[in-house]
């Protein structure tokens, strides 16, 4: 379906498409675009998180203002995960063995951030611990070394990753639910829902049609009423992927 675009070229916020994908509304290209000629859509970074939680029931259009408004304050994690520990840190080829110290390769509750991290001496973590490394003093936590990529996971890392997303996405239950009930088109041609896996138009329609008759309340009203298996799964796989770098779009995860 072709989009019919009204442009007012003194003020681009008022930009807008309409078609029929986004059901009569309309999407505010300065949530997608960063007004650049013929520009793709943003890389979304943390569609439904931003700084301070925004309020449950806000539209993601409202969302992606939010969190894409040129004042946006920079994310930080206060607590993460541990995925393993390195008694004597990665290896490296400019730190001898014997100097390195003991690290954490840990992954961010709110936003699945991957990170590196020094321990404090005399302490070992766990694994799947959850440890504090914001900004106040640490207990187990020295120092963050830095964001670190999936392909800097140790293998016991990646082997625990998956386990520790889905107990994340359990403990954060109405998180995810709320992107079930609010998500809204993100292209002309594409909803966010359409970004999960075995989730094409008949499934999407079969989404929104339920959620307008009634918002989801749980992940189990979300698999009795619609063809969607386990939404923890759903949702875990679509977090993994991004975090392997092979979205394009990120609607839970940040970008590196």
């Amino acid at each position: 379906m072709q989009a019919h675009v009204l442009l007012d070229a003194l003020d681009v916020a008022k930009f807008k498409v309409f078609s029929a994908v986004t059901f009569h509304s309309y999407i505010p290209l300065q949530a997608q675009l960063s007004l650049k000629a013929n520009a793709t859509i943003l890389e979304i970074d943390n569609l439904s998180l931003n700084r301070e939680r925004i309020p449950a029931g806000t539209s993601e259009p409202q969302r992606l203002k939010s969190s894409l408004g040129s004042s946006s304050p920079r994310l930080y994690e206060e607590y993460a995960y541990v995925l393993d520990y390195l008694q004597h840190g990665r290896t490296s080829a400019d730190k001898p063995r014997h100097l390195a110290l003991p690290t954490v390769q840990v992954i961010g509750e709110n936003y699945f951030t991957l990170l590196e991290a020094e321990v404090r001496a005399g302490t070992q973590p766990n694994l799947d611990e959850r440890v504090y490394i914001g900004k106040e003093r640490r207990e187990k936590i020295n120092r963050i070394i830095g964001r670190i990529g999936y392909n800097d996971l140790t293998a016991n890392a990646k082997a625990e990753l998956l386990p520790v997303l889905e107990k994340l996405i359990t403990d954060q239950e109405q998180r995810f639910v709320g992107f079930f009930n609010n998500s809204q088109a993100i292209t002309p041609r594409m909803h966010s829902l359409e970004l999960l896996a075995g989730i094409g138009k008949k499934s999407m329609w079969q989404i929104i049609n339920a959620r307008e008759k009634k918002t989801f309340t749980n992940f189990k009203d979300i698999e009795s009423r619609t063809s969607v298996g386990d939404p923890i799964k759903v949702i875990a796989k679509r977090i993994l992927d991004e975090l392997t770098g092979g979205e394009k779009y990120r609607i839970f995860s940040r970008s590196l």
